[in-house]
């Protein structure tokens, strides 16, 4: 079972009561989006990279000589289309993309570091 509300607690205060969805779209300031490409790690990372829109591309953990790609785009704009399209069009076989929300733990962590600054 997912939780529909969330009350998190800072030392012994609460700092927010919300929907985990509507945390996420207060707190994300990009979008993430993760892809599992077949090709060449540094020439997919570069070409992702040069899409208007994208402001970073971090490689990670791939499985079966698969690569993994998570890029945070500007939040306004939706470019799924424009990585799909990047990555086949240079003959790569893409296997996955998706877009990635905050975890519980990261909504946590940039609550309470965000009320420790302020």
């Amino acid at each position: 079972m997912v939780c529909q509300r969330v009350i998190i607690i800072n030392e012994s205060r609460i700092a927010a009561v919300d929907t985990p969805e509507n945390l996420n779209l207060r707190l994300q300031k990009s979008s993430r989006i993760l892809l599992e490409v077949e090709g060449p790690e540094e020439e997919v990372r570069r070409t992702l990279a040069g899409i208007t829109g994208v402001l970073t591309v971090t490689p990670q953990e791939g499985r079966d000589g698969r690569r993994r790609f998570l890029v945070e785009t500007e939040r306004e704009q939706d470019l799924r289309k424009d990585l799909a399209l990047a990555v086949t069009a240079n003959g790569w076989g893409l296997t996955e993309l998706r877009p990635v929300d905050l975890t519980l733990e990261d909504i946590f962590i940039r609550l309470v570091t965000r009320e420790q600054e302020g």
